[in-house]
């Protein structure tokens, strides 16, 4: 089966050649070659062979294909036929045949698409309660709910075999034996991992074989599998110790099976002492990264581990730039308390801002190549206070538009001076600066009404 583009008219190629005779005299030999199309496309697999029209002057006319899936046959004085072979690759691939009658060439384009096997196709599964798919997308898994003749929950847990569509469908299983809440991960050798509210979690594979995780010796409480690398080999995720203060929750790593505690930093994000823990989220394909965040009170700091020396380091994501400032807030009672604000440092280069300055306010403005819409900006707010949080205490929400264009600049009021003393600039009448973090130095305009632009530079 193929698809065929066709030119407006005939492709053609013309070669006009002049023969002398004697002297004075000379006659024109026309050269050319007409196609009854000039481009074609196949199907990745089970194409039948495509005939086109040469009409060729001279009529010894030969095809040269410039690929060797492609075969290109001179059937009769005017039909050229192709074959494709089929694609073996999993994407699309080009040639070209040459059509040649002396000097006077034409060339046939073509296309052919992969196999069917290789297309991503979308499939909606609405039955599944939750789902999961394998890291590399072999399986895909879920459970399906339904009422049970006593009218209480069942479960069934199904795998399905993304490339197949094979499914695996088994159960329903009483809530009583198993209360399934949320389906977590599945491998590639399709093991999926359900969440099991009567306690813990419970794995299936695609033989009905159900295990459950076993948490490290000492543990008094079931963990829970979060992710695997490729070869199913290791698998991460979190238990809880014990109950009361010393209780953490503890990041796992399980090797063919087999738990172990991975190393967790020696404070929390916030430089504190833990006193929930860290959860690990993922694993790399290879399994040689591992990462996952805390968990302290809505303050998940990133966190990451990587083998060194055959021991797992861990450290949190940023902490190059991280850095802890003690303040003073009030606690729900109203009682003065320590508080630890974790921040990044200022960074060393930044995507730059513009200050406008004016008589009687100071409007903030930041390029279209950053902000590329100019509409739905919830957010902006929020990151101009952490981008400028070094040197301004607050902002003012106020956006306002001067009729530039949509992707263009965005007025914010500044509510107050820089911060700190030494960022502090007296400004005498207007001025216009660009700025570069973190360190600067001014330039300032002492001219009235709207002022021609003052570049702020990096003093780096």
């Amino acid at each position: 089966m193929k698809r065929c583009l066709f030119p407006k008219g005939v492709a053609a190629a013309l070669f006009a050649v002049s023969v002398l005779n004697g002297c004075n005299e000379g006659t024109e030999n026309l050269q050319y070659v007409n196609l009854s199309q000039a481009a074609c496309s196949f199907l990745g697999e089970d194409n039948t062979p495509l005939t086109i029209t040469v009409d060729a002057s001279p009529a010894t006319w030969q095809a040269t294909p410039n690929a060797s899936w492609i075969k290109a046959e001179r059937t009769d004085e005017h039909t050229l036929t192709l074959t494709a072979d089929d694609n073996d690759t999993d994407q699309e691939r080009k040639t070209t045949v040459t059509i040649q009658a002396d000097r006077a060439t034409q060339t046939i384009r073509i296309n052919q698409l992969p196999k069917d096997s290789f297309f991503a196709r979308y499939r909606k599964l609405d039955e599944f309660a939750s789902s999961a798919m394998s890291p590399g997308g072999k399986y895909a898994g879920g459970y399906i709910i339904s009422v049970a003749p006593d009218d209480s929950w069942q479960y069934s847990p199904v795998i399905i075999d993304v490339e197949t569509e094979e499914r695996y469908e088994f159960g329903p299983f009483p809530e009583s034996l198993y209360f399934i809440s949320q389906t977590i991960a599945i491998t590639d050798q399709g093991l999926m991992f359900l969440s099991n509210s009567n306690g813990g979690q419970i794995a299936i594979n695609t033989t009905g074989d159900i295990i459950v995780p076993e948490a490290p010796a000492g543990f008094q409480f079931q963990p829970e599998v979060q992710g695997s690398s490729a070869d199913g080999r290791y698998w991460v995720g979190f238990a809880k110790e014990s109950n009361g203060e010393e209780g953490l929750t503890w990041p796992l790593l399980w090797t063919d099976g087999v738990a172990e505690k991975l190393p967790m930093p020696a404070k929390n994000f916030r430089d504190e002492a833990f006193w929930y823990g860290i959860m690990a989220r993922g694993i790399s394909a290879d399994g040689s990264v591992i990462y996952g965040t805390t968990w302290e009170n809505l303050d998940f700091g990133m966190v990451y581990w990587k083998r060194d020396g055959g021991e797992w380091k861990v450290d949190y994501v940023g902490q190059d730039v991280h850095e802890i400032k003690p303040v003073k807030m009030l606690d729900a009672f109203g009682e003065e308390m320590d508080y630890n604000l974790a921040s990044a440092k200022a960074a060393e280069a930044c995507v730059w801002v513009e200050i406008r300055v004016y008589t009687r306010e100071a409007v903030l403005v930041i390029p279209g190549l950053f902000i590329g819409i100019g509409q739905n900006l919830i957010r902006l707010v929020d990151f101009l206070e952490f981008f400028l949080s070094g040197f301004i205490t607050g902002i003012l929400i106020g956006v306002v538009f001067h009729g530039q264009l949509a992707v263009g600049l965005f007025d914010l009021g500044v509510g107050r001076v820089l911060l700190h003393a030494q960022y502090l600039v007296i400004i005498s009448f207007v001025l216009i600066c660009h700025s570069f973090s973190p360190q600067i130095r001014w330039a300032t305009a002492d001219r009235g009404g709207r002022a021609a632009p003052i570049k702020l530079y990096s003093a780096n």
